[in-house]
């Protein structure tokens, strides 16, 4: 029996509207261009997710997860993630998780590394937020409101331009 080799997961976290889904289309076919299989997993409070039928639009192998954020539907999310190894067997799946997800790093990335460390590799957490956004929530203290978004050790920002 052939060992499977173990799959990049790259997590997008962040503000409705900073620009997730738009990214994760253009990561999908830039990796695909390189000749890479690329799965994804969406996730939102509701029951309709109109990224799952983005992704799905763009012929991207898509599994979903409603009603609940990563962070509390941790199985599920495994399950998923599972569920695309055996069936699309991808180099890279992208995960876009709700916004409310307050701490990703510790309810998702450290459980998977200390659990899943021989199914997956974690390409580094992104939180995506607008600018604009930022300024509005933070009061002017736009790195207090990150600091308390995600951990140092995890921190990447991405920010929509065109503001």
């Amino acid at each position: 029996m052939s060992e499977r080799a173990k799959v990049l997961i790259a997590c997008v976290g962040g503000f409705l509207g900073a620009g997730k889904t738009t990214a994760l289309v253009r990561a999908a076919r830039e990796l695909m261009r390189r000749g890479l299989r690329v799965g994804v997993i969406t996730n939102d409070q509701g029951d309709a997710l109109v990224d799952t039928e983005v992704m799905r639009g763009f012929g991207l192998p898509t599994e979903e997860i409603t009603g609940g954020c990563f962070c509390c539907k941790f199985d599920e999310l495994v399950d998923h993630a599972q569920r695309l190894l055996d069936q699309a067997q991808p180099d890279v799946i992208l995960a876009e998780a709700v916004g409310s997800c307050a701490d990703l790093s510790a309810t998702v990335y450290q459980p998977l590394r200390r659990y899943y460390a021989d199914q997956f590799d974690l390409a580094p957490l992104s939180i995506f937020v607008e600018p604009s956004r930022l300024r509005a929530f933070a009061g002017g203290d736009a790195e207090g409101i990150v600091n308390l978004r995600m951990p140092a050790c995890c921190r990447r920002l991405w920010c929509k331009l065109c503001q």
